[in-house]
């Protein structure tokens, strides 16, 4: 409550350096758990971690003015607050805030504050969740707590860099990183279990994962795919077209066992002929509607 000032119609956050530390420690924990990916990726100008540690230091600010608007309506504030309630900030001084409150430099905090920056970055169809900052075009960043507070940011940092063709040919290439983390994932998991895990290049496609049951002689082949759940149209055709392919490849590895490919069957899996061999889409987010099912090759979650 010392930190705010306020007028018959208007409140202001008094912000410090060791004040937004102290909002970032508080608040930092339970938000470090919507992350997940690891903060090293590097898009052209940032890494996740960058995006990180900006994200939830503006969140932290935002969370303290949204309970400064509270504390304002209690104490009689006309409105409500109304014509307080977005944070404004001169452009310059929300980089040089967050310079100083997070460590990273100029060009860094530059390209992330772009890229939420409502209708930047050749976004042709802009989304208020996915570029949460407006330009009002005169040297101010208007900024809304209620967007930010209710926001998912990884999953609306990876729609949004999937609209940006040079970020999102990066991307791709970290896909298969994903791909690796999850069979690492399976791996952990599964062999205190006495199950094998092998996977591996094949003629056509890869052998993402397979899990092998030596006692009982058999093998399940699961092709892996890891994306954002969508959240509309457009994402949702992508991420179907997706579990299409998956689908096909896994069918190919099957066809493959049929025909006794050598290079499958005994120097990737280490199995033969007689092992019950199984194939699915292993997705972990999403198995996608009823028109990419199918029967032969599973879609799980």
């Amino acid at each position: 409550r010392p930190m705010i000032s306020m007028t018959d119609n208007s409140f202001n956050v008094n912000l410090s350096p060791s004040f937004v530390a102290k909002l970032v420690e508080q608040i930092q924990p339970k938000i470090l758990e919507t992350f997940t990916l690891p903060g090293d990726w590097e898009l052209s100008g940032f890494t996740f971690g960058d995006f990180r540690s900006v994200f939830i230091t503006i969140l932290s600010i935002l969370y303290a003015w949204n309970i400064a608007r509270i504390y304002c309506v209690e104490e009689g504030i006309k409105d409500f607050g109304y014509n307080s309630s977005i944070w404004l900030q001169q452009k310059d001084e929300l980089k040089e805030r967050l310079i100083r409150y997070t460590g990273l430099k100029q060009q860094t905090i530059s390209n992330i504050l772009k890229m939420l920056t409502f209708g930047e970055s050749g976004v042709r169809n802009p989304d208020i969740a996915l570029q949460p900052i407006i330009d009002l075009e005169n040297n101010i960043y208007a900024i809304s707590p209620f967007v930010w507070l209710h926001s998912n940011a990884e999953r609306n940092l990876c729609a949004l860099i999937n609209q940006i063709d040079k970020e999102k040919s990066i991307y791709l290439k970290l896909t298969q990183e994903k791909e690796n983390l999850l069979r690492e994932e399976i791996e952990d998991y599964l062999k205190p279990l006495g199950y094998e895990i092998k996977h591996g290049k094949v003629k056509g496609t890869d052998v993402d994962v397979a899990i092998i049951d030596r006692k009982s002689s058999a093998c399940l082949c699961l092709e892996l795919k890891w994306f954002i759940e969508p959240a509309e149209i457009r994402e949702g055709y992508e991420r179907s077209q997706e579990l299409r392919k998956g689908v096909n490849q896994a069918k190919t590895i099957y066809g493959l066992f049929q025909e006794g490919d050598k290079r499958l069957i005994s120097e990737v899996l280490a199995i033969n002929n007689e092992y019950d061999f199984l194939v699915a889409v292993g997705s972990r987010n999403w198995i996608g509607l009823s028109d990419v099912q199918d029967n032969d090759a599973p879609i799980i979650k």
